[in-house]
């Protein structure tokens, strides 16, 4: 039987069963082997396929981290309103804490984290906060947060910035989309060596989806099922 091509360049190789010792001392036997079927027999996809092994063998190199800044709780704040009957209440929450890392510059390397504690829900008549807490709505003793944590940063231009972030709510986590506005920077006119920043995001949230709320209220015409929330931000970090 005649022999192929290939099989009469096997069968000429001086090392028989064993490994030929390898050119290319320190890569991995895979990426050897493609770039010896190469030389072999000069076939441009095995040297494309070997290239693209070396460039997925080296690692990622993540972005570097924007400049960090302290939430003021002083002078920021999360609050809602839901539509009643006729009118419209007005709540907050008290206790909250954030990360931001943010630069306009480096918006690869920019995000923001939040966690509110549900149990600070404030409505300013103490009889229906004590309702919020309960299973009907916030059930603060089984979910004690309500956490946002982004996964990218994207510029819009002529509105701001878009946050991309997994929200979750009494157990339920979600991938969402909501607006960021800058307000700017400057050196803060109160504190010494200190720059200041504004943030503010707008978005609806609904109730009766976040299981925050049973839809008989709706129905009932006592209570939307819609939360209209307004977070304003101050944040700050050393100049």
């Amino acid at each position: 039987m005649k022999r192929l091509p290939w099989q009469s360049i096997r069968a000429a190789r001086p090392w028989g069963k064993f490994s030929r010792p390898s050119p290319w001392p320190g890569l991995s036997h895979t990426i050897s082997h493609h770039l010896n079927q190469c030389l072999s027999f000069g076939l441009m996809l095995c040297l494309s396929t070997a290239l693209a092994l070396v460039l997925a063998a080296r690692p990622v190199q993540a972005a570097e981290a924007a400049p960090e800044w302290k939430v003021d709780p002083d002078h920021s704040s999360v609050n809602f309103s839901i539509d009643h009957i006729y009118a419209k209440i007005l709540g907050r929450f008290d206790r909250f804490t954030g990360t931001v890392l943010f630069d306009p510059q480096n918006l690869a390397g920019s995000s923001l984290s939040f966690s509110i504690e549900t149990a600070s829900v404030n409505t300013f008549v103490d009889k229906r906060n004590e309702h919020l807490r309960t299973a009907d709505f916030f059930d603060v003793g089984r979910y004690p947060a309500i956490t946002f944590v982004s996964k990218r940063i994207e510029e819009v231009p002529g509105r701001g910035y878009v946050v991309t972030g997994i929200l979750t709510i009494k157990g339920l986590g979600r991938e969402m989309q909501y607006p960021l506005i800058s307000m700017g920077s400057k050196p803060n006119p109160l504190v010494k060596d200190t720059v200041v920043a504004g943030f503010e995001s707008k978005f609806p949230i609904n109730l009766v989806e976040w299981r925050l709320a049973d839809p008989k209220w709706s129905a009932l015409g006592v209570m939307g099922q819609t939360a209209e929330v307004a977070v304003y931000l101050e944040v700050l970090r050393p100049q």
